[in-house]
Formats: C-alpha cells, sequence, structure tokens
C-alpha cells in the first residue's frame, strides 16, 4: 500500500551510506551506478556532498584509486579472454581502463618522466669548489659577456 508520499532517499552523509558507495566504486562502478537504486543517495547529491565535504571527497578519492586496481586487473582477465575475432575490441577496451587509470590514478599508473643528468661521456658530473675571488672572476665574465652581447644587439 502506498501512503501517497515519495519514498526519500538516504542522503550521502547518513551513516553507512558512504561505506557503501565506496564498496560500489571500489569494484569498478560508477558514481551514477552506484546510486541507481532506490535505497541509495541520488548522485547528484553525492557531488554535492563531495564539494562541500573534504573528508568525504577524500573518502570517495581512495575508493577511485582502488577501483584503478580492480580495472587493471579486469585487464588481465580481458586480455587472457581475447580471441582472434574480437582481439581488436579487447584492446581497444584495455585501453581505455588503461587511459582512464593513468588520469584517475596518475602516481600509480601514470606515463613516468625521467631525466639524467650525466657528465661527459656519460661519466658523474665533476664538481669543485671555487675560492670566493673565483667565483668572482666568473660572475664578473659573465656579466662582461652579457654587457658585449647586449651592445651587439643595439648596434646591429
Amino acid at each position: 500500500m502506498s501512503t501517497g508520499r515519495p519514498r526519500i532517499r538516504p542522503r550521502p552523509s547518513d551513516e553507512g551510506v558512504l561505506e557503501l558507495i565506496c564498496d560500489g566504486l571500489a569494484v569498478g562502478n560508477s558514481i551514477k551506478v552506484v546510486c541507481a537504486p532506490e535505497d541509495m543517495p541520488c548522485y547528484q547529491e553525492v557531488y554535492r556532498e563531495m564539494a562541500r565535504n573534504g573528508v568525504f571527497a577524500n573518502a570517495i578519492a581512495h575508493a577511485r584509486a582502488a577501483q584503478q586496481d580492480f580495472e587493471m586487473d579486469a585487464c588481465i582477465d580481458m586480455a587472457d579472454a581475447a580471441t582472434a575475432e574480437d582481439w581488436q575490441v579487447v584492446r581497444m577496451r584495455i585501453w581505455a581502463r588503461q587511459w582512464r587509470a593513468s588520469k584517475l590514478a596518475p602516481k600509480k599508473y601514470g606515463d613516468k618522466a625521467s631525466m639524467e643528468v650525466t657528465g661527459k661521456d656519460g661519466g658523474p658530473i665533476e664538481t669543485r669548489e671555487l675560492t670566493p675571488l673565483e667565483f668572482a672572476r666568473r660572475i664578473g665574465f659573465i656579466f662582461a659577456r652579457a654587457e658585449r652581447e647586449m651592445g651587439d644587439c643595439e648596434n646591429g
């Protein structure tokens, strides 16, 4: 029997709701899918709560990081199940998940950029301490050269 009143969804801040949302996210679901059932808050309210509440947003961020681990595990299963007929579709699905993981968990799944600095012929960089007089001379040479080059620009 209906009471005539619309059913009220729980708030994202209600006890136990955040845990349910995080559990759903961690197994690969989107916030929209997690919040689809009537006994869950509206997904727009979840986003509003994330904007208002840093602790709530942090918990969601941790769940999304766990979600990326879940997705990467699923990629292995997808690759193992690929056939000669569908390997290109599987490859695209894996690529999409990898791309998403690189954006949502960049420290773990993002592209790594590194730079190495080496000395002459790939050896170590040679360093030595300068006396105050040597340091002052080098600075003087730098300023003199800059002044010469600036003069060339003005005359040229």
